[in-house]
């Protein structure tokens, strides 16, 4: 069903320039111009945001090219791999090799496509500096490509799913935005004046190792790490987002544990 197919065979690989920035005529136009710095925080498969803008006279200055809606911007330099469709017609500077689709290729099933491929687009970059993939190159990138109706269905589930994805993200920040608001307003609430004040020392259980780091290097090595075990050892890796999580699980034998038994922790 899948055929392997060279990017520069689904579409006109184009790419990108920048006008002179010591020439003032140059700017504040009306022809929208995308750098890769215009996609670091975005998300989702299509640019709707605002951009800065070119005069014909800066466009007509170097070899940018404007790019229809539908296009599929992606970064080949500084970083390699900032993906996204443009919902208007924009052009970008040097860090981009752009397709505008031909017939056989859908621009959502493209975006997912090329994110999918990005860790091996990577491997191909060259550059002393930072890694470049040029426009050579980057045409001779294949993607599995399936007839176009089936395209657009894998496209709308991946976008479904992406779309989720988000959704949970967006929440559990919410999430610890709002326990911690909620926090602070019972705290000012109940006034918090009148609130003694205490260290955590004092507020740990009386007795011997109730409070501990470690152990530390030569102490514990990963060496000594099985993945099964009676005696699980847990890392910062196991604390994330305020809450825990096992991850891969790490145990040690019960002659180690004897060796550490002071860095235990406690029940509660």
């Amino acid at each position: 069903m899948f055929e392997w197919i060279p990017v520069g065979d689904l579409g006109e690989v184009v790419t990108g320039s920048t006008p002179s920035t010591y020439v003032k005529e140059y700017w504040d136009g009306d022809i929208p111009w995308i750098t890769p710095a215009d996609l670091s925080a975005h998300e989702g498969a299509y640019f709707r945001g605002k951009l800065r803008k070119i005069t014909r006279a800066g466009y007509d200055s170097c070899s940018t090219q404007l790019l229809p809606s539908g296009s599929i911007v992606y970064s080949t330099r500084a970083p390699i791999g900032y993906c996204t469709i443009s919902t208007y017609p924009l052009c970008t500077n040097q860090g981009f090799k752009s397709i505008i689709p031909n017939e056989r290729l859908d621009s959502l099933y493209g975006y997912y496509a090329l994110s999918f491929l990005t860790p091996r687009i990577v491997g191909l970059g060259r550059g002393a500096t930072f890694g470049e993939v040029n426009k050579e190159t980057f045409e001779g990138v294949r993607i599995p490509l399936a007839p176009l109706p089936e395209q657009r269905r894998i496209a709308a589930l991946l976008e479904k799913a992406d779309h989720l994805r988000r959704t949970r993200r967006y929440a559990a920040q919410l999430s610890e935005t709002f326990l911690s608001s909620l926090f602070l307003d019972r705290f000012y609430a109940l006034g918090k004046e009148s609130w003694p004040r205490a260290t955590i020392e004092s507020l740990a259980k009386k007795g011997k190792n109730t409070i501990r780091t470690g152990p530390f290097g030569s102490q514990l090595r990963h060496s000594e790490f099985s993945e099964s075990g009676s005696v699980a050892v847990l890392g910062i890796d196991n604390a994330v987002q305020n809450r825990f999580v096992w991850g891969r699980p790490r145990f040690i034998t019960e002659d180690k544990y004897r060796q550490l038994v002071r860095y235990r922790v406690l029940p509660g």
